[in-house]
């Protein structure tokens, strides 16, 4: 696929600065959660319409004006797995190992993804690689958080990504064997 003149400048673009080097990996691997979450709509798509093409793209439009979040459709999946498909989980002879980890990948996925979202730069240092903010801990007592954009939590984030979206795949040929 060719660029067209108009794009080149973005093929060009030189991250030099921190602050455009954070914008960047953050787009990125919030682009990547956005692929799956594509790809559970999908599958909850084809898993509710039996298959049917066009009934799936208006489930997604369905999704997009409903405003069903990452979580809720992780919950949906949990559902069509433990009553549809119980044997997911534990199948061995598949394309991805560790599928027992599936639920807790996707819930890592979703909780890092709203961290590169909604968090603000370490302000105090002018940091823009390092995000910080306050939370919780499970006891309700606020805590200081942060998340650095190193390039081994990018990679770490990119291959739980890439083999949950192998696992989403491989739930999606599930799904269509139901019909």
């Amino acid at each position: 696929m060719e660029a067209s003149n108009k794009d080149t400048k973005f093929l060009d673009m030189k991250l030099e600065k921190d602050e455009d080097i954070s914008a960047y990996y953050r787009g990125l691997l919030i682009q990547q959660t956005i692929d799956l979450e594509l790809r559970m709509e999908i599958i909850i798509g084809r898993f509710l319409s039996m298959n049917n093409q066009e009934r799936t793209l208006d489930l997604i439009e369905i999704f997009d004006i409903a405003k069903i979040d990452f979580s809720q459709k992780v919950r949906i999946l949990k559902f069509i797995i433990r009553k549809h498909i119980t044997e997911f989980l534990s199948e061995k002879e598949t394309l991805t190992e560790n599928r027992d980890k599936f639920f807790s990948d996707l819930t890592y996925i979703m909780e890092r993804r709203n961290e590169l979202a909604h968090s603000k730069f370490d302000i105090n240092t002018n940091d823009w690689l390092k995000l910080k903010w306050t939370g919780f801990n499970n006891k309700s007592e606020l805590i200081k958080k942060e998340l650095k954009l190193t390039k081994e939590f990018r990679d770490e984030y990119s291959e739980i990504c890439a083999n949950s979206y192998v696992r989403l795949i491989e739930l999606e040929n599930k799904v269509c064997e139901l019909k």
